[in-house]
């Protein structure tokens, strides 16, 4: 009887070290996914304004919004907190500044 409580806790223990990494390591690649959508849509709409002469080569978000590209504010997806408009990215470098 102390043979099977003992299987059953080591079972349980192992189960427990492997399971609990995975899942936060799929948490964290799903986290970082979504924050690479949001900086991806920015980036695409801010190349699309170049583009077209609208915006300079440093785009904030302010000028997407004022010009159009951007009808709802972007948000960061973990926190659900609005990027400042002062947000920006410089096309020459593909640096992305995202101020939450």
């Amino acid at each position: 009887m102390n043979y099977k409580r003992t299987i059953i806790l080591t079972i349980a223990i192992i189960m427990g070290i492997t399971l609990v990494p995975t899942i936060y390591k799929i948490h964290e690649n799903h986290n970082d996914k979504l924050l690479l959508v949001v900086k991806e849509e920015f980036h695409y709409y801010a190349k699309k304004c170049y583009l077209e002469d609208k915006c300079s080569n440093v785009v904030t978000l302010k000028d997407l919004y004022d010009k159009g590209y951007l009808k709802e504010k972007l948000t960061n997806p973990i926190t659900k907190k609005y990027y400042n408009e002062n947000s920006s990215i410089h096309l020459d470098t593909n640096e992305i500044n995202l101020i939450s």
